[in-house]
């Protein structure tokens, strides 16, 4: 027989006196929760009967709130380091939990060495190519017309001395007045591959005649030069577009070609995608009514200012932000043995944005600061993940999990005096993607305690 008992305590603490347990050592109970089955209920149902018991102690995290970073990095290091952007985002969406979403991508391109034409050829035409990088967020299955335009730009982006040497999602770039170029195609990914830009021809003529010439931009040794006369280029979404896309950001796939004829032969030059740390994306998030409040990064909508929900989707900065409580004391023969925190996602039917296969986790402070990553460990080699738990029989029920059992093993050991630890959660590669996270259910905490006798 199971003898559960629950007592409400002040600020929303629960605890349930589980069962009677029948186990004769703290380490025991631990290397049982680490098996496959992890019912408390189950724990020591052949033992011998004794004072000993696991508590759960659990808390509703209702100071809950959606918070909205007001830029963060969309471009490689400048320095150069083993992380680098591969990828760029364009398009606009609209929907009514994230608002509207423009995505605009600059980029840079040169020739990687210098071109030898002979004089008196023709050029026949200059296009940009580009490549999808698999994704569309946006109605696939009634796919419409997404319209792109190319522009040059007015001058080569610098990046600001003072900062870490980055680009940022709020950065722009003034552009020409006149596109060199107007594409559009439907907003499925086989025509997108098939899509490309067709420049001004004028624009491509004086190049190309640069190139016959031999003119000293096109020395490799000189490509700031080159830069110098051509700034580079932005690719801005039409406002009537209904799609978002990734597309590859390497010199394979992005690159502006100019196609000419040797006699009979067909040949073509490519000026590839170069100076990586100076290609960005900048997006633009038309706020919803339910999160008109987060005007900067230091505000907050709460959850049931919000709709009953928060959010947390990637490129348009919108996180969701938890509280944790600190564990309570406890006397010296009780062990914290599991800390689980768990989120319930709404689940939309038919969305076209996906859900994360995993949650990450950030510290933060009061002024919703992109601290670091949250790990378990005080190495910094475990980091606090929340997974997907995916119910076949019943999607509703699917939750996200984070195992948080080290991370609150290391509070309950911290002399502090604060009451509340902040954290953030956010989607993976969130300056990259545009999946999102929906919450519907305020977000809850257990913490598991053994307690043995005397």
């Amino acid at each position: 027989m199971l003898n559960i008992q629950e007592i409400i305590l002040p600020s929303q603490l629960k605890i349930k006196h589980i069962i009677n347990m029948k186990f004769i050592y703290v380490i025991f109970i631990s290397a049982f929760f680490s098996a496959c089955n992890n019912n408390l209920t189950e724990i020591g149902q052949d033992m011998i009967d004794n004072e000993s018991f696991v508590q759960v102690v659990k808390y509703d995290l209702t100071n809950t709130t959606t918070i909205k970073l007001d830029s963060f990095p969309t471009s490689s290091p400048y320095s150069g380091s083993d992380y680098a952007v591969s990828q760029l985002l364009i398009g606009r969406y609209n929907d009514r939990f994230s608002g509207t979403t423009t995505a605009t991508a600059y980029f840079q391109v040169a020739p990687s060495s210098r071109p030898s034409i002979d004089q008196g050829v023709g050029l026949d035409s200059v296009t940009l190519r580009f490549s999808s990088a698999g994704r569309i967020w946006g109605d696939t299955l009634n796919p419409k017309l997404q319209t792109f335009r190319l522009y040059q730009l007015k001058q080569l982006p610098i990046v600001n001395d003072d900062d870490d040497k980055y680009f940022y999602s709020n950065h722009t770039e003034p552009y020409e007045d006149i596109p060199l170029s107007t594409m559009k195609f439907l907003a499925t990914l086989s025509t997108m591959e098939k899509a490309y830009f067709k420049l001004n021809q004028q624009f491509g003529e004086e190049l190309f005649l640069k190139m016959q010439n031999r003119d000293i931009i096109f020395d490799p040794a000189e490509r700031w030069d080159f830069l110098k006369f051509f700034k580079g280029l932005v690719i801005v979404p039409d406002e009537a577009n209904s799609c978002l896309f990734n597309i590859s950001a390497t010199s394979e796939k992005l690159y502006l070609r100019f196609h000419y004829h040797q006699s009979e032969t067909e040949k073509y030059v490519d000026f590839p995608l170069t100076q990586t740390e100076l290609q960005f994306n900048n997006f633009k998030t038309e706020l919803p009514q339910n999160l008109a409040g987060l005007t900067n990064q230091q505000a907050f909508v709460p959850f049931v200012t919000a709709g009953n929900i928060a959010i947390a989707q990637g490129i348009n900065g919108y996180m969701i932000k938890l509280y944790l409580p600190y564990p309570p004391s406890m006397d010296k023969y009780t062990t914290l043995i599991k800390a689980e925190l768990e989120l319930e996602p709404e689940l939309i039917k038919n969305s076209n944005i996906a859900d994360p296969a995993n949650v990450i986790t950030y510290n933060t402070n009061p002024q919703n600061d992109l601290l670091s990553i949250l790990y378990n460990d005080s190495a910094g080699k475990n980091q606090v993940i929340g997974k997907r738990q995916i119910n076949p029989l019943n999607p509703d029920d699917d939750k996200y999990i984070f195992d948080v059992t080290d991370f609150y093993q290391r509070l309950s050991e911290a002399t502090t005096t604060e009451n509340t630890y902040e954290i953030l959660l956010s989607i993976p590669n969130y300056n990259l993607s545009f999946d999102r996270l929906i919450i519907n259910e305020i977000p809850k905490l257990r913490i598991y305690y053994a307690t043995y006798n005397k």
